[in-house]
């Protein structure tokens, strides 16, 4: 890696690690300003430790399967990845996600580092990455509709209820409208033009590598989804894990649409990490549901078990990455 760019890349993620410390430092000071109270402390000393044990467990099966799909994927396009490696391409993207606005900014680096350590090809690394991260889409527009529409039970407000039912049935269509979109992307070409037009040679280039992909490796692609979906029901499942572990009663189908909610805004977070947004989206979410005295203390160990752990590693693995290039 060339020193100017070294020297850009080390300043940039500098800066983004102040922003993000700053943001989340503020609002979970807000929040535990709002909701701590004499008995916080106390409730902590009696957190479950089988529960905390099911959380770091949770969190190993959630990283580990994420490592091994992408393995798979690779091993499906021909090529070989060790498993550091997918794990230091994984965990890097994720701490630069955490350090940089909207949460793609670790594509280059990422691809950069298949390339280098991998000797993957900068387009064969873009298209394995994209493969990935349609798949974990293809999950959420799969699961949203019905979580959404059936959702709505868990509600006591009857606007709340009719509400989630209409945002399933919407996106049951958008799920319908792209998927035949990818299969017949020429039947919207009298309908686009413009940037749209130039979007669309997009979508024909990723459906050509995707169909490849899938014609040959059909066998490869579905078993990294269903790591994948694995991976994506551990994540969901340690906010449930740590609500029990505090003593509190739990609304498995509430919890589930809750992060549904989050997962999809936090995309479009343009702060880093989406620091701050994550934390008061999830306090505001889960308000209802946790006492408020607690609230604090969740909202920091829901954010510690999904996000800072493989940031950490992402992180101390990117200045390795950085210095031995």
């Amino acid at each position: 890696m060339e020193d100017i760019k070294k020297e850009e890349l080390k300043s940039n993620i500098k800066r983004g690690i102040k922003i993000f410390f700053a943001l989340t430092v503020l609002v979970l000071f807000v929040i535990f300003f709002l909701t701590a109270d004499k008995n916080t402390l106390k409730s902590l000393k009696h957190f479950s430790p089988l529960h905390l044990i099911g959380a770091i467990l949770l969190w190993g099966v959630m990283a580990g399967t994420d490592y091994l799909g992408l393995m798979v994927f690779t091993r499906g396009a021909g090529k070989e990845i060790r498993f550091i490696d997918s794990m230091s391409v994984i965990t890097i993207g994720q701490f630069l996600s955490l350090v940089t606005p909207f949460q793609v900014s670790g594509l280059p680096v990422q691809v950069f580092y298949l390339k280098k350590k991998c000797k993957i090809d900068y387009g064969e690394g873009t298209s394995l990455l994209f493969i990935r991260a349609v798949s974990a889409l293809t999950i959420f527009l799969l699961s949203a509709p019905f979580v959404f529409m059936f959702a709505g039970e868990a509600f006591q407000n009857p606007l709340v209820k009719h509400t989630t039912r209409i945002i399933g049935i919407l996106t049951i269509i958008a799920v319908v409208v792209v998927a035949f979109a990818m299969a017949r992307p020429r039947w919207f070409t009298r309908f686009m033009k413009g940037k749209a037009g130039k979007f669309l040679n997009q979508v024909f280039e990723f459906r050509k590598t995707f169909l490849n992909f899938f014609a040959k490796s059909w066998l490869y692609f579905i078993v990294g989804l269903l790591l994948m979906v694995i991976s994506f029901t551990a994540y969901f499942m340690i906010a449930p894990v740590l609500m029990r572990g505090l003593g509190i009663p739990v609304s498995i189908i509430k919890v589930l649409l809750f992060q549904l909610i989050l997962r999809f805004a936090l995309i479009f977070s343009p702060s880093p990490g989406a620091s701050g947004f994550a934390e008061a989206g999830f306090a505001g979410l889960f308000y209802s549901m946790i006492p408020k005295n607690l609230l604090g203390i969740y909202v920091s160990l829901w954010r510690f078990f999904t996000s800072y752990i493989s940031a950490i590693i992402g992180g101390i693995l990117l200045m390795k990455f950085i210095k031995e290039t």
